[in-house]
């Protein structure tokens, strides 16, 4: 589904929302005998400029940067922005260096151009309308990105410690089972489990995850086995010959 297509579902979304609000509101009144504001004389509605709008090759990275927020109603990671932006024109200059990226988001903030709540970046309409959805208790307030790696790495570590040798499609099933909601894809796992090899947080067997140092300890257990085999072999006298040399 493209840019358009997108912008096309929202709005298609919120109309129906807002459509089952006022038949919500015509029973209601009803019931209690009430009539409704001619449509004509209800305060209009406030419509988010970015929405509707494609992302179009001749953009830069505000604009694109922008847009992509504006497809986010519950606000949206710098991971999922960057992610989203590697499907756009700006691609191969987001692979070639990330400073406009995290500077871009960073000057829009500054400027009100978008708002950032724990970690999510939301345009200034989709924020409001998002902190009305919460207090209303229509949906949950958003977690911290940070908190829910920091949070996903002790599953990892707690986890990987009481089951070695797991590889990282039940690590994301543990983490789903014990953070719900903090991940989305088995990307997202794969990337926290190379961050957590290349930190010495973990270790890496193969295709399989183990605490660190296991490989050592696994090791040192083989050998010490080996030496106590060894020395039932050659360190056991026979009998017979016991009784030989008597």
């Amino acid at each position: 589904m493209d840019a358009l297509e997108r912008a096309k579902q929202k709005i298609r979304e919120e109309a129906e929302r807002r459509i089952a609000e006022l038949e919500e509101a015509s029973a209601l009144a009803a019931k209690y005998g009430m009539t409704l504001s001619p449509i004509n004389e209800v305060e209009p509605v406030e419509v988010d400029p970015s929405i509707g709008r494609v992302l179009r090759h001749n953009k830069g990275w505000r604009e694109t940067i922008l847009e992509i927020v504006s497809e986010f109603s519950g606000g949206a990671t710098r991971s999922q922005i960057r992610n989203r932006l590697s499907e756009t024109h700006l691609s191969q200059r987001l692979a070639e260096t990330d400073a406009a990226f995290y500077g871009t988001i960073s000057k829009a903030v500054a400027k009100g151009e978008l708002v950032e709540h724990n970690g999510h970046m939301f345009t200034p309409f989709l924020f409001r309308r998002f902190q009305d959805d919460v207090q209303a208790g229509r949906r949950e307030d958003v977690r911290s990105e940070r908190a829910s790696q920091t949070g996903n790495k002790t599953v990892v570590i707690d986890f990987v410690a009481s089951h070695p040798g797991v590889d990282a499609d039940v690590i994301f099933a543990e983490i789903k089972r014990r953070n719900p909601g903090s991940m989305k894809n088995k990307n997202s796992v794969y990337n926290l489990l190379a961050r957590m090899v290349r930190d010495n947080e973990i270790a890496k067997n193969g295709k399989t995850y183990v605490p660190l140092g296991y490989e050592n300890e696994a090791s040192a257990g083989a050998s010490e086995a080996n030496a106590e085999e060894g020395s039932d072999l050659f360190g056991a006298q026979d009998p017979n010959k016991s009784r030989a040399g008597k």
